[in-house]
């Protein structure tokens, strides 16, 4: 007599790796359990527990790691917008108060550019687009007040600093002409003194030895010129050498930028970057979400 099939549940067998088939098949990990607890058998090209494996990197530790150096980027790099924006707010004001309260502006708007990006990743996650969206749309408004004050911040320092050494520049320059001028204005007095001793001393008198007198006199002064000690020159040869050397870098491999060109490159990238700690919060909101099991 046939023996009969049995309908007790088969169990899940316990010589497979769940991983491995997860990495086999391709599915996820609740996947394969939700199907051994359903009776499913692998193939015998499945490896199982005794079957020896490849090492794996460990997904997990490594996302870990990426939240933590997000997190930890992201805070110096708030903190250093919060220094830069709060400053520039503070030069706003006329008065104390006014100082105060426009420096508490420019933190607020900086602090919704930190917040927002990894509260609009949440509602995204949690199936909530509108309000996803009303988060980024937020973020852009707090964003662009908060790159208008870095812009104001960078230009003013950077200006000035490249002012300054314009100006040590021409003064070093200046005072180096006015070093020459003077020893070649002494070498006119003698060569006309010269000429006028030579004239009047065709005959000797009294006009010929007040010539005389004149030569030297303009050649103590020659003397005097030249012995005068040589301005210091400047230690410094452009005024901003940030923008010089990448202009010439940037004509060395051909292209052809203005000076203007990359003032305002330099001048984006640098408002933009201390404005970034909100989204690489997001990406580390993102990483810490655990991925959805697939169906």
């Amino acid at each position: 007599m046939a023996a009969s099939r049995s309908t007790l549940p088969i169990p899940i067998p316990t010589t497979f790796n769940v991983s491995a088939l997860a990495r086999e098949y391709k599915i996820s990990r609740a996947t394969v359990r939700r199907r051994l607890a359903r009776g499913w058998v692998p193939t015998p090209s499945a490896p199982t527990k005794n079957t020896p494996l490849s090492p794996i990197p460990l997904p997990g530790s490594g996302r870990t790691l990426g939240i933590v150096v997000l997190a930890g980027i992201a805070v110096a790099i708030g903190a250093l917008a919060l220094a830069i924006n709060g400053q520039t707010g503070w030069r706003f004001g006329t008065t104390t108060p006014a100082s105060v309260t426009f420096a508490w502006l420019a933190l607020g708007g900086d602090l919704l550019v930190l917040v927002l990006p990894a509260a609009a990743v949440a509602l995204w996650h949690a199936r909530r687009p509108v309000l996803a969206a009303s988060a980024w749309t937020t973020w852009t408004v707090a964003a662009a007040l908060a790159a208008l004050a870095s812009l104001g911040f960078v230009e003013l320092y950077t200006s000035d600093t490249a002012a300054v050494r314009q100006a040590i520049i021409a003064t070093s320059s200046s005072l180096g002409k006015q070093h020459e001028d003077g020893i070649a204005a002494a070498q006119l007095a003698v060569t006309t003194a010269a000429k006028a001793r030579e004239a009047e001393c065709a005959i000797r008198g009294q006009r010929c030895r007040d010539r005389e007198g004149d030569e030297r006199v303009a050649l103590d002064a020659l003397k005097k010129a030249i012995a005068d000690p040589v301005p210091t020159v400047a230690s410094i040869s452009v005024a901003d050498p940030q923008v010089t050397a990448a202009l010439r870098l940037a004509t060395w491999v051909g292209l052809k930028p203005t000076a203007d060109d990359i003032l305002n490159l330099r001048l984006a990238l640098m408002a933009i970057l201390p404005n970034v700690a909100g989204l690489l919060i997001a990406f580390a909101t993102g990483l810490a979400r655990p991925p959805r099991p697939a169906a």
